[in-house]
């Protein structure tokens, strides 16, 4: 479950900050490209040269162990925090341009906001789920 979380994250990642021809890039749904991106860095506490070396960390990642898978020895997962950085930062950016055209009122100010009710509804199923298993003996081997 861990690893399939991770992939997931990749991939999804690559889609916002990878490939710039990719339709879901955030130079296709930011309005102010140069103004995003200047801020970003700052956001990140990143040269630019410092956000293409961890893009392409990932990139390899994700080319090697998730998309591509390449048989090696050992797997290196990026370090998983700016990720969630960088896409705190574009959802606060997009959720403001959004904004612009409707009521966002009910949606989460911040992905953090999202992912504290995210994680107590995910462990009130996960105890329902086992409690409804909890009886059940492993059969098949």
């Amino acid at each position: 479950m861990f690893n399939n979380t991770i992939e997931l994250s990749v991939l999804d990642w690559f889609h916002l900050f990878g490939y710039h021809n990719d339709d879901l890039h955030w130079k296709r749904v930011v309005l102010d490209i140069e103004g995003f991106r200047q801020a970003l860095f700052t956001h990140m506490k990143m040269t630019e040269d410092e956000w293409i070396g961890y893009r392409e960390t990932v990139k390899n990642y994700r080319d090697k162990d998730v998309a591509h898978i390449e048989v090696r020895p050992v797997s290196n997962v990026p370090e998983m925090q700016n990720a969630l950085r960088a896409t705190s930062f574009y959802y606060s950016v997009v959720l403001k341009e959004l904004s612009g055209y409707q009521d966002y009122s009910m949606w989460p100010k911040a992905l953090r906001e999202y992912y504290q009710s995210s994680l107590i509804q995910s462990r009130e199923f996960s105890e329902l789920a086992f409690n409804a298993t909890r009886n059940i003996s492993e059969k098949v081997y």
